[in-house]
């Protein structure tokens, strides 16, 4: 996540909000990871996380703050369901 967020860092993003972003992407991940058989199978883990981060900073860019929706947001990009946390 914070390779991608490396053309955001001065221009968009602080450094607590990053955090955040990294966070919710993590989380995210480490549930599909966790459960392959309920989520997008991960062919191509590369793209697959590359799509997830991607719609983090996209919903963060325009205005969802919670870690919450920034994970759900990740989740709906994928193609997958929020999972019930």
């Amino acid at each position: 996540m914070r390779t991608y967020l490396a053309d955001y860092r001065n221009s968009v993003f602080l450094e607590h909000e990053i955090q955040m972003l990294c966070s919710a992407f993590e989380e995210a991940w480490r549930v599909v990871e966790a459960n392959p058989d309920t989520y997008v199978p991960v062919d191509n883990p590369d793209l697959l996380r590359h799509m997830l981060a991607e719609q983090i900073v996209y919903v963060a860019r325009n205005g969802i703050c919670s870690h919450s929706g920034l994970r759900d947001a990740g989740f709906h990009r994928i193609g997958a369901d929020s999972p019930t946390m």
